[in-house]
């Protein structure tokens, strides 16, 4: 079951980096993972950073609600680290959800928190 729930989390990464693309987005990194806190998607547009949480669920609205107080800790805390490797302290950020159900429905909420 773990197995198959890690694979899904991993397709409906690139399913919403493809929909990244798709919109304009150029996707600087999928799964990006360091000792603080991991982020599935960062995506530039407009000179504006794009921190993407990407949730899988039966419905849209139990995917875009799926975001915890502890994963936007992670989310954030993860971010600075990427900001401060990549000289990119004084760029604009956003932080997103993309939401995904089973039907490949998608939702994409702009500055979710």
């Amino acid at each position: 079951m773990k197995d198959n729930t890690y694979r899904t989390g991993i397709w409906a990464e690139y399913v919403a980096a493809a929909f990244l693309t798709v919109n304009g987005y150029r996707v600087l990194k999928i799964r990006y993972k360091t000792k603080v806190g991991e982020i599935d998607l960062i995506a530039k547009r407009a000179g504006v950073i794009c921190f993407v949480e990407v949730k899988f669920r039966s419905n849209l609205d139990d995917a875009c609600a799926a975001v915890l107080p502890q994963s936007i800790s992670r989310i954030r805390r993860a971010a600075e680290h990427y900001l401060l490797g990549n000289n990119s302290k004084s760029s604009t950020i956003r932080f997103d959800v993309i939401g995904l159900s089973p039907q490949l429905r998608i939702r994409h909420i702009k500055n979710a928190f």
